[in-house]
């Protein structure tokens, strides 16, 4: 799997990929260096586990495919940026995007305020 990850993104095979696990006790300095060039290849990586509180090499993280992580990554990114105008902006991970907003106008403000917006649609695809 790590050899046609290097050959997807061009990279060289670094001394941790070549390890024989049952021959090697690598230091914490070893390990730490792994990680942290893991999170410097792989940066969608670390938001998804972040995102959904999952820890390194855990069962969870290696049942998920980088394409999963990068479609929820862009779906995030397509999201945020929907509503960043939005006056009650979307917050991830929250569920706030399905809860119904109260609104206090009466039928006849909406009525104006749906002709009022439809007409201001018309005039722009003019």
């Amino acid at each position: 799997m790590i050899n046609l990850i290097n050959k997807i993104f061009g990279r060289q095979e670094t001394k941790y990929e070549k390890l024989d696990v049952t021959n090697y006790n690598p230091s914490v300095d070893d390990i730490t260096d792994f990680i942290t060039k893991w999170n410097i290849n792989f940066p969608i990586d670390r938001w998804w586990r972040r995102k959904h509180d999952v820890a390194f090499n855990s069962p969870v993280h290696r049942e998920v495919s980088f394409l999963d992580m990068r479609v929820e990554w862009e779906e995030d990114k397509l999201f945020e940026k929907m509503h960043k105008e939005d006056k009650d902006p979307y917050r991830m991970n929250i569920g706030q995007y399905f809860v119904k907003k109260e609104d206090n106008r009466t039928e006849e403000e909406k009525q104006k305020d749906f002709k009022d917006q439809f007409r201001e649609l018309m005039q722009k695809s003019k």
